[in-house]
């Protein structure tokens, strides 16, 4: 048995060992996990071909035997519009939901639905998941017309979830059609609901670099815009040892007036960061991190989605999606709440 193994140890090596030799590195095998994440910030960037790429690879890694097709809890028709959506545009999302789920619309006015649907985007994910929850609800399970129609639109609402989010179908699973089981419908919903969470959080039109001079909060008193001030420039001072990490501490208890003080400095830090291997790269690296625990401390979106801390050596792309991710977060919610919502509780989010 023991030379067995050998021999087959030998064998899956020696492909690696011979790029080597000839002076080729091997290949750097990734988790289903890390392409995933890669098809992720791909839909941050916009760029669907390498997000579709980057989710077939991860299908390919065998993803599916990692829970990489996880579903949360099921969608339900109550499920709402978000807040932050104006009342003009959620009257037409309605009206475009009703038109596409109608089984008696025109295919071709179907088609158009769907991409106005998918061009508002992120707004329309749970009212639309809400009233295919509806229909899912209603499904009998036996051959019937009514069952026939209320797959129709079923099919169509899935059609349109995949244009907003291309996941499944990278995956390779078939969409909803007509022959499809209540629970095959409920197994794609349930997936498209876990993913609304993640899509919710970066598919979104004009996603952009947060500007340097984001201003102090209207209501910050003059005292404490010295002090947050001060404070910034004090955390990432690289030289500053650990007066920085103490100016760490002040700030995350300061909260939310000091966000968008750490947030614009971070900018200025990341659009001069020079793009090699130096001294000079590291020490600013350094202060990032220090500036990305601190807003991750007050707020943990990008903990919760996986995505990595700004730390020395990291790649420049990685430390820009990041500072786009808390500038977003910023603009569509933070900067509307009294209280910030504090770190990523893992366990607070599986109860």
């Amino acid at each position: 048995m023991d030379r067995l193994r050998l021999v087959v140890l030998a064998m899956l090596c020696a492909p690696a060992a011979a790029q080597e030799e000839a002076g080729e590195p091997a290949p750097v095998q990734k988790s289903p996990w890390a392409w995933m994440q890669e098809g992720d910030d791909a839909l941050v960037r916009g760029d669907r071909d390498a997000a579709i790429a980057a989710y077939r690879a991860a299908a390919e890694a065998g993803g599916e035997e990692h829970g990489i097709l996880r579903r949360g809890a099921d969608p339900t028709p109550a499920l709402g519009h978000d807040a932050k959506t104006p009342p003009e545009t959620r009257a037409r999302i309605d009206a475009l939901v009703r038109r596409l789920l109608d089984p008696f619309t025109e295919e071709a006015d179907a088609e158009v639905a769907v991409r106005d649907l998918a061009g508002i985007g992120t707004p329309a994910l749970h009212p639309l998941l809400a009233a295919l929850a509806r229909e899912r609800d209603r499904m009998q399970g036996t051959p019937s017309l009514e069952e026939g129609l209320r797959l129709t639109s079923l099919a169509r609402g899935d059609a349109c979830l995949r244009e907003i989010d291309p996941f499944l179908d990278a995956m390779g699973k078939d969409r909803i059609g007509p022959r499809s089981t209540r629970e095959y419908v409920a197994f794609v919903l349930g997936v498209h609901y876990a993913r609304s969470g993640t899509v919710r959080g970066l598919v979104v039109p004009g996603v952009s670099d947060p500007p340097t001079d984001l201003a102090h909060l209207d209501d910050t008193p003059v005292e404490l815009r010295r002090a947050i001030d001060d404070l910034v420039a004090v955390m990432l001072d690289p030289m500053a040892g650990r007066a920085s990490l103490e100016a760490l501490e002040k700030l995350k208890a300061v909260g939310k007036p000091a966000f968008p003080r750490i947030l614009g400095a971070m900018a200025r830090l990341v659009y001069t960061l020079p793009d090699e291997n130096g001294t000079e790269e590291r020490l600013v690296e350094s202060s990032l991190l220090l500036a990305d625990r601190c807003l991750r401390a007050m707020d943990g979106y990008c903990d919760a989605r996986g995505y990595a801390l700004i730390r020395p050596g990291v790649e420049l792309a990685h430390a820009r999606l990041v500072l786009k991710l808390h500038y977003k977060r910023w603009r569509t919610y933070l900067h509307a709440v009294d209280e910030m919502p504090g770190p990523y509780d893992p366990g607070e989010e599986a109860k």
